[in-house]
């Protein structure tokens, strides 16, 4: 298991290693926009993480630019947790 904290309301979680982001806030009821129903087609699910940062999946590349995947975000339907996370 590992932990997420949700700002700026310090909310915490704990999810099974491999749980996407998506996955994560629907089990606590944040909901996010996603058009696509979470298929990683739109990149309306951007998110940022200040901790735990994972690589970039081919996806998230073409869907966000250079300087947004350098500064932490994410798609929170393609991006999976394996370490403690906080997330924006």
């Amino acid at each position: 298991m590992v932990k997420i904290t949700f700002l700026p309301d310090k909310k915490n979680i704990k999810v099974n290693k491999g749980t996407t982001i998506l996955e994560a806030l629907e089990s606590v009821e944040i909901n996010i926009n996603t058009p696509c129903g979470g298929k990683g087609i739109c990149g309306k699910c951007k998110i940022l993480i200040n901790k735990g940062i994972a690589t970039a999946t081919p996806i998230e590349e073409e869907l966000l630019s250079g300087e947004e995947i350098k500064k932490g975000f994410r798609l929170a339907c393609q991006t999976k947790i394996f370490e403690d996370t906080v997330i924006e």
